[in-house]
């Protein structure tokens, strides 16, 4: 992918990923914006496009290396270029990028959908592992629907992970870095904030991402990240496993998008992160729409976590 090409894949994009008639008006990101398509391609670690002669780029993919998985995002392929090889040759190129950059596991997610994708996502080695869901809720309901914790607000560190984030081609060999060793109590704490550090080192948001550290809360929010507004994204990061915790977490996230005029906050939540998410539930989060998270391989996957609940895995 060249700058040049910004402004179509903005536009192959919102053409791959509009929703179907009568489909809920809350599902993400209905338009890609010119603005998110030039920073994802300026902060992933590598894109390509698929180009039709006489029309430009038709199909488009991103990668991002992360401390210890290589995930794909973003693929698209216009309506009118389905079925004749576009996406395959997107996921060909991905695929063999995470490997070189030794990657130990890789991952995306896809549309339930959408079996023809799955089908050849397997075909590929990449197995289902887990469902993610989109949750949507109101934020000023959420602010006063009772205790909240107290977050404080950070920059996003400039963090700088080993051998950089960025591959600069596609020929290039570098090993992702590993996660540093759990720990236990505050320092425990603290190395979930670090790992969230690491994280937004090498994942794409926008200027006005911030981090949000507290009881129950280490977590990258990004009120840019979805082009149409209003949302507070819980863009990275984990919550803690506590349920009585990870409420008063939500409801202070609550309370920074009302701060922030923003209407609703957004997580991205696996089915498989644990027994919290019942307690999410009953915050009144509704799911606006839901994927299906694949790995390869999948045995190495790890489902669920002892420190907390990880936010927005493998999507962009």
């Amino acid at each position: 992918m060249r700058s040049e090409d910004v402004d179509s894949v903005a536009h192959v994009l919102t053409q791959a990923f509009a929703p179907p008639p009568g489909a809920n008006p809350l599902g993400p990101r209905t338009l890609i914006s010119n603005h998110l398509v030039d920073r994802w391609h300026a902060q992933c670690a590598g894109a390509w496009v698929v180009d039709a002669p006489g029309f430009g780029p038709v199909g488009a993919v991103f990668t991002v290396v992360e401390p210890d998985v290589g995930w794909i995002g973003g693929l698209g392929v216009h309506p009118a270029y389905r079925g004749v090889g576009v996406g395959r040759a997107l996921t060909t190129a991905a695929l063999g990028f995470l490997d070189e950059a030794g990657c130990a596991i890789v991952g995306l997610e896809a549309s339930p959908n959408d079996g023809v994708a799955l089908g050849a996502y397997a075909r590929r080695g990449l197995r289902p592992v887990d469902v993610t869901l989109r949750l949507r809720t109101d934020a000023a309901a959420l602010a006063t629907s009772g205790m909240a914790a107290e977050l404080q607000v950070r920059s996003v560190p400039e963090a700088t992970v080993p051998d950089g984030p960025r591959l600069a081609e596609p020929g290039g060999s570098r090993t992702a870095p590993t996660s540093a060793p759990a720990a236990s109590g505050t320092a425990r704490a603290e190395s979930r904030v670090v790992d969230a550090a690491r994280r937004a080192a090498v994942v794409p948001l926008s200027d006005a991402a911030f981090m949000a550290v507290g009881p129950g809360a280490s977590v990258i929010c990004d009120p840019e990240a979805v082009p149409t507004g209003e949302v507070l994204e819980a863009r990275l990061g984990s919550l803690g496993r506590d349920s009585h915790s990870v409420a008063a977490a939500c409801r202070g996230l609550g309370r920074l998008a009302v701060a922030r005029q923003l209407r609703y906050v957004d997580l991205d939540l696996a089915v498989g992160s644990g027994a919290s998410l019942p307690e999410i539930l009953r915050l009144g989060f509704q799911t606006a729409a839901s994927t299906v998270r694949l790995a390869r391989p999948a045995a190495a996957y790890r489902q669920a976590s002892d420190d907390g609940l990880e936010l927005g895995r493998w999507s962009l």
